[in-house]
């Protein structure tokens, strides 16, 4: 068994074929949110924009950019160095400034995923979301609260007192 200062080192192991669909999944999820985001932008700017709770829809859509960029970032964080799964969060190593926060970005995205929630909650139940983009939210939040979990099975999660 190979060894490195006493401690024997053993292969990592790559996600399995049901990670990489998980993987895959919220990667789709937010690939398509954000292309339905930007066609909706794009009609909105040739109609005229409903003036009712124009501040909580863009904070929402906000959201729902940041959770998809955060999940295109992990999910392309984890193929590109698929052993992180088995070394479990290494954020508090001392690496280089960015390298650091790319390894935060599951704690970030559980941070931004449960603004998300709350958001789009409060908006479903008060009617200023639009009927047509209430299941586009959803199902960019069930995505990510698939990948979140897959993280936080993983060990990838900073929450800061380990």
């Amino acid at each position: 068994m190979p060894t490195w200062r006493n401690i024997e080192l053993t292969k990592a192991a790559e996600p399995s074929i049901w990670h990489w669909a998980v993987l895959g999944t919220a990667a789709a999820a937010a690939v398509a949110w954000l292309v339905a985001a930007g066609v909706r932008l794009i009609r909105r700017r040739k109609g005229a924009e409903a003036p009712t709770h124009i501040a909580a829809r863009r904070a929402t859509g906000s959201l729902a950019v940041t959770t998809s960029l955060l999940d295109l970032g992990e999910v392309a964080l984890i193929a590109l160095i698929p052993g992180l799964i088995d070394a479990g969060f290494i954020g508090w190593l001392d690496f280089p400034t960015i390298q650091r926060l790319a390894l935060h970005i599951p704690l970030a995205l559980i941070l931004v995923l449960g603004a998300l929630l709350f958001a789009s909650i409060v908006g479903w139940n008060r009617g200023w979301m639009a009927r047509s983009v209430r299941w586009q939210y959803a199902g960019l939040a069930l995505a990510s609260v698939l990948l979140v979990t897959l993280l936080a099975s993983w060990d990838l999660v900073g929450w800061g007192w380990a």
